[in-house]
């Protein structure tokens, strides 16, 4: 299978070439299409099967329809964790009647692809395809990537009195289904939104999650972490571990131990600056 975007298709004579990722380029005829569509435009995304051109070598495309359905969601998305971008003819300059750009531009497919498969469906079907992704296909580690997909495209789709009332629904959602390395990348990248987290200031997640994954916080993590609730105490724990982990006769690590320290206060503070101090003696 294949994804990609129309390049140029000439509807009356019905050929044209799908932009594919890293450059590629294919030719498809009408007949290459399932269905025929009323209309192919550039810019519309295409899903479909390679076949040897017996003719001319190389391929053509075939069986392919426009990416619209339900199941095209999830091959769009396995472009989540790829730069996969087509190079097209830029729009008509709407002030300009008549005039483009030479040069093609790079737009990323995954985004044009979400953008037309939920165009033209409702509230309900859209909140469906994403949700269902989500507990079945979605990568924790990709999680805050898809959000904010959804996040611009739902924006680019409708006015802010729709948008808003769908995300919420949606972020909500994502809010109680999330697993702990979701909620960890939430926290560490500050989005609470995503997960329908609305007041202002920090989010104090777990202790628990943190232990998870505490060789992931650095010293601007512990910075938030001590103003937690349990705070001073995870802090000093975690500190403890990265100091004796460190070479404190190399200059680098030596920084990277001080600015572990100036997170901690009082008497601990004072501890750790008297380890450095006698360690650097012997």
């Amino acid at each position: 299978m294949f994804i990609g975007a129309v390049k140029w298709f000439d509807n009356q004579k019905g050929f044209g070439i799908i932009a594919l990722p890293e450059e590629e380029s294919l030719f498809v005829h009408i007949r290459g299409f399932s269905s025929t569509p009323l209309a192919i435009d550039s810019g519309d995304v295409v899903i479909g099967e390679k076949r040897p051109d017996r003719k001319k070598g190389g391929f053509v495309g075939h069986n392919c329809h426009l990416a619209a359905y339900k199941k095209d969601w999830e091959l769009a998305m396995e472009l989540l964790d790829l730069e996969a971008k087509v190079s097209l003819p830029p729009a008509v300059d709407p002030l300009r009647k008549g005039y483009r750009k030479k040069k093609d531009e790079d737009y990323l497919l995954i985004r044009l692809a979400a953008r037309q498969i939920l165009q033209g469906k409702t509230g309900d079907e859209i909140y469906e395809i994403v949700t269902l992704y989500f507990q079945q296909s979605l990568s924790s580690s990709s999680f805050l990537k898809y959000a904010q997909l959804i996040t611009v495209v739902l924006n680019e789709l409708f006015e802010q009195p729709i948008a808003k009332p769908l995300l919420t629904r949606i972020y909500t959602f994502f809010g109680e289904m999330l697993n702990h390395e979701m909620l960890f990348l939430v926290w560490k990248h500050g989005c609470f939104e995503y997960i329908g987290y609305e007041a202002d200031g920090d989010f104090e997640i777990p202790e628990e999650i943190l232990y998870l994954y505490a060789t992931e916080i650095g010293h601007k993590e512990l910075e938030r972490i001590k103003a937690y609730s349990f705070g001073p105490s995870f802090c000093a724990e975690i500190v403890e571990a990265n100091i004796e982990a460190l070479d404190l006769n190399n200059a680098q690590e030596m920084e990277i131990a001080k600015s572990f320290i100036d997170v901690l206060d009082g008497d601990e503070r004072q501890h750790w600056q008297d380890y450095i101090t006698s360690g650097l003696s012997r």
